[in-house]
């Protein structure tokens, strides 16, 4: 939703300072607008030469227009083609006619790559107009280094230059001489990748020969190639000092060996040969070089490189674009290196190896060659990849160099996919870059960053925003890729570079929405096809300014992490103990300590770049042996120095003396240990980590005061004038609030990246040098803190004094004016720094909700020709309309832009407004001005300097992707040929659509109700132990979407459930329990073990309504334990979850089953009473779990609720309870206890309330209770009695506003429900007060037949009432059940509805607040399952003198029942099934108005509520009419709310279903479907309890609506010939509560009412009518009963009492009471013959009926008459099989949807005893 919240703007003080200087702040200009260096580019895709000039420049100037500082020009050429697709056609000209045809299997209809090929002419003309629209743009431009992304370049096949590899042929030796033929290649491995394969090689030259004798074979199988030697298929292992170079014995390509040694041998052959791999395709039939596509040069030289220099100087440049290209180009740029070798390779490699290394190489080959070509191989030797990284240097070297000569630099993705060392590389690039497709995690970013950092690279690039798994073209939204862009700059990373825009223009076999690199498996594409393109501006300057920012001055981190892994595999280390320390690390590699910049001073590494204050080495690793000696310096300068587990053992590389002795490694590393004890330390774990930095004295820059904390990164001495410290909250689901420290004298600052805007930060403490404050962030957002030199900051100046607190109601800060102001929505108080306290009023409005719209929806889709990219947009308008996603208009294939307009009101000009969840992109404009940029991770605007007193016209722009319209057009959208849903099936008609639009906040994510549609995503892990600590099981970076979530726990991971009972100290002390001196603790069973989902099976023996759910919190241990102190508890807990602790309550409790003591291990432990779920969360993740709270929801409702805080006994310490002499085995489940039922009430011990689960001996409390009290409170003076009722009313009044939001929020409840509980209820209070004092209780006097004696006959009050309230009028029936009797001198026990527990609570506080004596209104709850148990135990008590219930008649019937025989009175309202009767003269309008009122109130949940409407057939077209318009406009259609429960909305839905499908035709209210499917599962998106207003015709008997009462939004709709007909189907019906007429002839109605048996019949009126001084009651099998405040004997002596209720002339409505007088008949012929008296007395209050004369002609107001009430006395004998009551009792009735028990009291003389007394 939109929401409105008022504020008020306060100044607090004057703050004097010296004097302001107005000085020219150039930075500030340029940070609100960055230059373009600072801007994000954006990778452009063209598909090949063919595309038109004017169509680029057009692109390029979009670019420009919308944000962007530069492109990378990248002739994509279908990425290359890749593996397994075809050539292009040399057919054509452009423009070919579509051809449909399988992805990559065939030919793919292109334009001639031969004229249009990378490097031809027509190539050489599209750079240069890229070039020229750089210049006129001002943008800086980038280009790929080869075609599709660099890697390879146009060159003679098999030329010097290209790329090689080794590869081998290896046979077995079975202990003979082999001569084998050495002169052929052996096979060609299968490749399956998106790459290029490898085609037939022509020169192969043989390298060396290498014999080994085998070791062992490890499950090997043998191919037999002959009858000399085998093919070995698995791993062989091989005796190292047996390897013999036997490469001499090779004579004329044949080998002759005789093995030196016994056993069985190894011959391996190495072959260096060119890969002859593509990384672009060329035309099917080339006719040049050029045309021939382009080969993968050799990686590991400079002859490699320069054959990409030599094509590019050659082809593409020259004097005149080189000049240009100085000024306005930036990098010569190359790609991840994809591609495929057996082993990398370069000619050179073992000549290089010997001179570098100082060994032959050529024995060890077979260590590093795999057999098969794959991408991404890493497997290789140390010394190896060491080696051929500084081959690979080279490479770079010469990139680098001809881009310097070309006046560019040089930028690539270093060891990208390669075995090779990224942080030897990264220094030695002008600007490395990385890329969030294959670095996503903030700890595989500082890998790359850490390099860059300590080599004081100042500029960090990424290619941003590719995503594959779970993605496609055109799904990413903007809060998505800023995320990861939050991410990386919290990384280090400044240079952003979008990945990417494709050319926009027509291209063969392409249809709208145009060209689409990666056929659409890759995102994203951001062009001016996307609806949001137009507001991408404000967060390309978002992403400026953080660039800006990032790139001023140094990071300055505190640890380095020392890794020598490979350069894409990445350690796996769980950092969040660090993290939540304050800490901030990043990543290193050994090549790194030799940089110049790698130095010590004043104990911190590379002082003037990211001044590590600690290194950390993994003790499970490796390390070169030479760093050892940088070790024992850094020690001996003080550095300090963390070893992780142990020193590490092992040496990287081979270690041959004299340059390296293993021994000696191992001893130095200990000895440096040893000799530096205040420097070095060992860390048993990562956890462990902070307290060893601790130790050493190493701390963090930001300190973190709680349990929760952000990822930081300092930036010093930026811009020479200002420490920059970031901000980001990795929590991707919610806000995470906090407290910060910082050791800093200066003064805080915010930065506000979305605005460019600095402001001063008021809010903080100061405490010497350190400074606190608290900070808040949403999920992924960051946040920037500067704390410049002097107090004036970029024209902003910071106040001396600052507040160091404030009351909630004081939202934010800010100066102006040498002022500290304040915004405020209510009164409240700040503290100053100096001591002073300032108290503020404000008043505003409370927070309002914008609820109707004008909603216009721009449709993007393809014209009419598919082939155009052209984009044709159509709207739709939806006028007065509530906020919905798209769907729910029936637009589930649209994507665009939705236009929402809407107007409000404000009383004061200080207002903010909150948008909710932002899906995409925004723009905001209040009275047509555009309001700034909004921060899309905090969508809350200041809107004071737009808005203006009064009305306000806003308008709000939200953009989507184009998701759901490419999906929904899969099988037709294609590029190239290639349908977008044959290359994704994500983008398939099927794919649920993207719910659009402006959608408001979300909600919390229940995991537990994930499906497929809900595509969660998840990480992989590998392993079968999931309590391993050995790393052997792990989370990989395999990321898949969950289909169906099951339970995180099998029964064979758990060997026993520890179950604790009574442990929730409120719970306790509500109940009345005592406190147990030891933990409670009984055990389940590893069976009971199942999952969260899983159906529970409860076995036979506890199927009569015992099983009981309990929700606790979980601990799952992660190891043995035994003996464990309460301080290293929590180290031993794996995992926490949720379970359920199902119990069998009579097999545990009742002594009849369970005998005198309770059976708690046999009633809890049958199979699957235990499930647990929906997930394990670490215990790393959850450092102090007394923080959670444990929220248990049953059927939608919540009915437990309460922090872990409140065990009595805590986790740690039940981990050391049970531990004690007993090993708590690793997987076992400690269930931690149960919290009390629903809301917790007072324990107020003069109110006596008693919560939702009390039990036998709370009940038998509280009937102590009120019994004790009787005796004093019916001897309390009536005017006393009188005086606290009129406070009680006075009361409810002044707290109006509170109960009005608790009954709103409690039953779903409208304002309007709300509002008439509210005022009856205090009318009612007032009645009950003037009752108190009236004759009613004065008694009487009647005459006796002894005339020297005298009759009295006093009213005295029975004693303890059970009022037994309901749910759906809670605050009228609630007070019902207790006033009468509670004037009368009786004293109430309240038993409040489990489904409104705080309205009836807040009803029995009332009573405590306004001073009624201890004892005299009771209250209790109890659980569903104990209603049986409860009620019996109350009701036959003696002191217990009388019932009163309101709820359904099948659970009445059975309180009727017990309560007999307790020969206890009862008084009942039950259901009812209402109808209106509309007949020919009636004011159609008025009474389709009367009618919807009646049967749509509080959602129909009334007893009065109208179920059918029965109308004369001449005007049933009319009305109908009329009645439909009411509903299906959204001005006049009735509000509707979800009902109480998702139960009775099920059940509302069935009666739906089972009428449509009868034949009945249903109509729902505006805004919903009528489709079947909606009206019988629910609304999709909304909340499964609400249901629509629904009206249904054509019902006939057989249904089950026809029967039975509705109780919810539900109106039947049926015509009728005659009146008799009406008499007929309504005296049909088993209810007969209310009724109502419409007519003009009020006779008419009076003689039909006669004939109804119905007990109040309202004359053009609603059925829902009932006010305090009237009569109430039910017909049929309804109990005999009348209520209101006014005592009345009906009910117990046979009196008839009559109340009409005449309205005023001017209205059209009459209340028409009925008690069945037996003289009826005779009395309206009386009216008949002498209206004229009657008329005469009709100002006379409570007399006899008055009628007008039925008038012809007349006015409205002449016609309109009287409205009746009568009532007759019925009495029914009811058959009750007692047996049932244990099933009715406490459940929710399945007919009316009513709670169960739901009591209410009704005033009668029931609650008086009559005692006679004779003189």
């Amino acid at each position: 939703m939109v929401f409105i919240k008022n504020i008020q703007a306060i100044a607090i003080n004057l703050v004097s300072y010296a004097g302001c200087y107005a000085i020219q702040d150039t930075f500030q200009a340029s940070f609100k607008d960055p230059e373009n260096i600072y801007r994000p580019s954006v990778r452009y895709w063209l598909p090949d030469a063919s595309v038109s000039t004017d169509v680029l420049k057009n692109d390029l100037e979009d670019l420009a227009r919308i944000g962007m500082g530069g492109f990378e020009l990248v002739p994509f050429y279908l990425y290359g083609l890749p593996a397994g697709g075809q050539t292009p056609t040399d057919v054509g000209p452009k423009n070919l006619p579509l051809v449909q045809v399988d992805l990559i299997t065939a030919d793919i209809q292109v334009i001639l790559w031969n004229v249009y090929g990378y490097g031809t002419p027509a190539y050489k003309q599209v750079f240069n107009a890229a070039l020229q629209a750089a210049q006129d743009q001002q943008l800086l431009m980038s280009f790929a280094l080869g075609a599709n992304q660099g890697q390879g370049s146009p060159a003679k096949m098999e030329s010097t230059g290209l790329a090689k590899e080794l590869v081998g042929l290896i046979c077995i030796l079975f202990r003979r001489n082999l001569d084998l033929p050495l002169d052929h290649p052996p096979s060609e491995a299968s490749i399956s990748s998106f790459m290029h394969p490898t085609v037939a090689r022509i020169d192969q030259k043989l390298i060396a020969v290498i014999a080994a004798r085998i070791e062992r074979v490890v499950e090997s199988t043998y191919l037999i190639v002959s009858a000399d030697y085998l093919l070995p298929v698995n791993n062989t292992y091989l005796e190292e000092k047996s390897l013999v170079d036997i490469t001499s014995n090779v004579i004329d390509g044949k080998l002759s060996f005789q093995p030196p040694h016994t056993g069985d041998w190894q011959i391996m052959a190495f072959y260096e040969r060119y890969t002859n791999q593509r990384s672009c395709s060329g035309a099917l039939n080339p006719d040049s070089i050029i045309g021939n596509g382009s080969w993968i040069v050799d990686h590991f030289s400079d002859a490699g490189a320069k054959v990409t220099t030599d094509f590019i100087d050659q082809n593409i440049l020259d004097r005149s674009n080189q000049k240009a290209l100085a000024k306005f180009g930036q990098y010569a740029w190359e790609d991840s290196m994809e591609m495929i070798a057996a082993a990398w390779w370069t000619p050179d490699f073992l000549s290089e190896f010997k001179a570098r290394r100082g060994y032959d190489f050529t024995k060890y080959l077979p260590f590093i060659y795999n057999g098969e070509n794959f991408w991404g191989q890493l497997s290789a030797n140390d010394d190896y990849r060491t080696t051929l990284n500084e081959l690979y240097q080279r490479y770079i070297g010469h990139m680098q160099d001809w881009s310097h000569r070309k006046g560019l630099k040089f930028s690539n993705q270093p060891a990208y996919n390669l075995p090779l060392d990224m942080a030897a590389d990264i220094p030695l690039i002008d600007t490395p870059e990385t890329e969030s497709l294959g670095f996503p995690t903030l700890d595989q970013l500082r890998q790359f960053t850490g390099s860059a950092h300590i080599s004081n690279k100042k500029i960090i690039s990424s290619e941003t925003g590719a995503l594959t798994r779970g993605a496609s073209a055109y799904s990413q939204s903007m809060p998505a890729l800023l995320a990861t862009i939050n991410m990386q700059l919290l990384a280090g990373i400044n240079e952003f570079v979008l990945h990417g825009s494709p050319y926009s223009g027509d291209y063969a076999g392409t249809t709208w929405p145009g060209y689409t690199p990666f056929f659409y498996t890759v995102t994203d594409m951001h062009s001016k096809c996307q609806p949001a393109w137009n507001t991408y501006k404000s967060s390309m300057d978002y992403v400026a300014r953080n660039s800006m920012i990032s790139r001023l001055g140094t990071a300055k981190i505190d640890l380095a992490f020392l890794t020598s892994a490979n350069a894409f595999t990445f350690p796996l280390l769980d950092t969040s103990s660090l993290a939540s320390a304050g800490y901030s690390y990043e990543y290193i590699g050994p090549t790194n300590l030799n940089l110049e910049s790698s130095t010590i001073q004043n104990k911190v590494l590379s002082p003037d770049g990211p001044a590590f204050r600690a290194l950390v080495i993994d003790g499970a690793g490796s390390l070169p042996y030479d760093t050892v000696s940088q070790l024992e310096d850094y020690a001996k300068l003080g550095f300090p120095i963390i070893f992780l587990k142990s020193v590490p053992t092992s040496v990287s590389g081979v270690c041959l003396s004299p340059s390296c002795d293993a021994k000696a490694f191992q001893t130095r590393l200990n000895k440096l240990v040893a000799q530096y004890p205040k420097t070095i330390k060992i860390s048993p774990s990562l956890d462990t980590l902070p307290q060893a930095l601790s130790t050493l004295g190493v701390k963090p820059r930001v300190v973190f005061t709680d349990d929760s904390w952000f990822h930081t990164m300092w930036k010093s001495g930026a811009d020479s004038s200002a420490d920059y410290i970031y901000f980001w909250n990795p929590n991707s689901a919610t806000e995470t609030s906090l407290s910060v420290e910082f050791s800093e004298t200066r003064y805080p600052y915010k930065v506000d990246t979305w605005t460019g805007t600095y402001s001063p930060i008021i809010k903080y403490k100061r405490d010497g040098s350190t400074i606190s404050m608290a900070m808040a962030l949403n999920g992924n957002a960051s946040t920037i803190i500067a704390f410049p030199i002097d107090k004036t900051f970029h024209g902003q100046r910071s106040p001396s004094l600052s507040v160091t607190d404030s009351s909630e109601n004081v939202l934010a800060f800010g100066n102006e004016d040498e002022s500290i102001t304040a915004q405020a929505v209510g009164d409240g108080s700040i503290t100053l720094s100096n001591g002073k306290v300032v108290h503020i009023q404000a008043k505003v409005p409370m927070a309002s909700t914008l609820e109707t719209w004008n909603v216009t929806i721009e449709d993007w889709h393809p014209t009419s020709d598919l082939s155009s990219t052209h984009t044709e947009i159509t709207n739709h308008t939806i006028l007065n309309s509530k906020i919905k996603p798209w769907t729910e208009y029936n637009l589930p294939n649209v994507s665009g832009i939705g236009h929402y307009t809407t107007v409000f009101s404000l009383s004061s000009p200080n207002a903010k407004l909150s948008l909710g969840t932002i899906q995409h992109t925004v723009k905001v404009s209040l009275n047509d001005r555009e309001l700034p940029p909004i921060d899309l991770f905090n969508p809350i605007i200041d809107i004071s300097a737009y808005s203006r007193i009064g009305k306000n016209q806003l308008q709000i722009d939200v953009s989507t992707t184009l998701f759901n319209a490419v999906k929904s057009r899969g099988s037709t959208i294609m590029t190239t040929g290639v349908p977008a849903s044959q290359a994704n099936a994500l983008l398939s008609e099927n794919t649920t659509s993207v719910e659009y639009g402006l959608l408001g906040p979300i909600v919390d994510f229940d995991l537990g109700q994930t499906t497929a549609a809900t595509k969660l995503k998840a990480k992989v892990i590998t392993g079968h132990d999931i309590y391993d600590t050995t790393g052997s099981t792990k989370v990989i970076d395999e990321v898949v979407t969950v289909k169906q979530l099951l339970g995180p726990l099998a029964q064979a991971d758990v060997p026993i459930l520890r179950c604790v009972g009574l442990n929730y100290a409120k719970h306790i002390k509500e109940a009345g329990r005592t406190p147990p001196p030891f933990p409670f603790i009984f055990f389940k069973p590893a069976t009971c073990v199942t999952d969260h989902n899983a159906d529970v099976v409860i076995p036979k023996i506890c199927q009569d309504d015992q099983a009981d759910y309990e929700g606790e919190f979980c601990l799952v241990m992660g190891r043995d334990a035994k003996d464990v102190s309460e301080a290293d508890a929590l180290s031993y807990v794996a995992a926490y979850t949720c379970g359920n602790d199902i119990s069998s309550r009579k097999l545990q409790r009742d002594p009849a089953l369970a005998g005198r003591i309770p059976q708690w291990g046999f009633s809890k432990g049958f199979d699957t009473f235990a499930p647990l779920g929906p997930c394990l969360v670490s215990s790393a993740l959850i450092h102090d779990p007394s923080k959670l709270k444990l929220k248990t929801i049953v059927d939608g409702e919540t009915r437990q609720e309460e922090g872990v805080a409140d065990l009595l006994f805590g986790c740690a310490y039940l981990i050391s309870y049970l531990s004690t002499g007993t090993t708590l085995q690793k997987g076992s489940v400690i269930m931690t206890g149960t919290p009390g039922d629903s809301l917790s009430a007072s324990t107020n011990t003069n109110l006596n309330v008693i919560a939702q689960g009390a039990d036998v001996a709370n009940c038998h409390a509280a009937v102590d209770s009120c019994a004790r009290a009787f005796e004093s409170w019916r001897a309390t003076l009536s005017d006393a009695r009188r005086t606290l009722l009129l406070r009680l009313a006075e009361l409810l009044r002044c707290k109006s506003a509170e109960i009005l939001q608790i009954i709103e929020e409690e039953i779903h409840a409208t304002s309007k429900w709300a509002h008439i509980n509210l005022e009856e209820s205090i009318l009612m209070i007032q009645e009950a007060a003037a009752l108190v004092t009236s004759s009613s209780l004065a008694g009487s006097m009647p005459s006796s037949q002894d005339p020297e004696a005298q009759a009295l006959i006093f009213v005295e009050p029975l004693g303890v009432i059970l009022g037994i309230a309901p749910w759906n009028s809670p605050l009228i029936l609630g007070f019902r059940a207790c006033l009468t009797p509670i004037a009368a001198g009786n004293t109430v026990i309240l038993k409040g509805s489990e489904l409104s527990p705080r309205i009836h609570y807040f009803i029995a506080s009332l009573f405590r607040e306004a001073g009624f004596p201890p004892g005299v209104c009771n209250f209790i709850l109890h659980r569903d399952v104990d209603a049986a148990n409860v009620f019996e135990e109350i009701i036959e008590r003696h002191e217990v003198r009388k019932c009163n219930f309101t709820g359904s008649t099948p659970v009445g019937r059975h309180i009727a029942s017990k309560a007999a025989m307790a020969l206890k009175p009862c008084l009942m309202e039950l259901g009812g099934k209402n109808f209106a009767v509309v007949f020919e003269d009636a004011d159609v309008e008025k009474a389709a108005e009367l009618v919807c009122e009646g049967a749509f109130l509080n959602n129909g949940q009334i007893c009065m509520s109208t179920d059918t409407v029965l109308v004369a057939q001449s005007i049933f077209t009319e009305f109908r009419q009329a009645l439909l318009s009411i509903i299906q406009d959204a001005r006049q259609a009735p509000e509707i709310t979800p009902l109480i429960t998702a139960r009775a909305a099920a059940r509302v839905r069935h009666l739906v279903a089972n009428a449509v499908s009868s034949g009945a035709t249903a109509h729902t209210i505006f805004g919903f479907s009528n489709s079947s499917t909606e009206m019988t599962n629910g609304p999709p998106s909304r909340p499964l309890a609400e249901v629509p207003a629904t009206i249904i015709e054509g019902v006939r008997p057989n249904m089950d609506i026809s029967t039975q009462e509705a109780f919810g939004p539900l109106l039947c709709l049926m015509p009728i010939e005659s009146p008799e007909e009406a008499i007929k189907i309504i005296n049909a019906c088993k209810y007969g509560l209310s009724s109502s007429i419409h007519t003009r002839s009020h006779y008419r109605a009076l003689l039909l009412s006669k004939k109804l048996k119905v007990s109040a019949t309202h004359v053009n009126g609603s059925t829902v009518h009932d006010e305090s001084t009237l009569p109430h009651g039910g017909y049929v099998i309804e109990a005999d009963f009348c209520d209101g405040v006014r005592p009345r004997c009906s009910g117990c002596e046979g009196l008839d009492f009559e109340c009409i209720y005449v309205n005023p002339a001017s209205a059209s409505n009459a209340i028409v009471g009925k008690e069945y007088l037996s003289d009826l008949e005779e009395r309206l012929r009386v009216v008949e013959q002498d209206v004229t008296a009657l008329k005469a007395k009709q100002n006379k209050p409570q007399q006899h009926p008055r009628f007008e004369e039925e008038l012809g002609e007349g006015s409205r107001e002449q016609r309109d008459g009287s409205h009746l009430q009568t009532r007759n006395l019925h009495s029914e004998e009811v058959e009750v099989n007692s047996d049932e009551l244990q099933d009715s009792l406490g459940q929710e009735n399945a007919a009316d949807g009513m709670g169960a028990m739901v009591f209410s009291a009704e005033e009668d003389c029931g609650f008086f005893g009559n005692t006679c007394q004779f003189g």
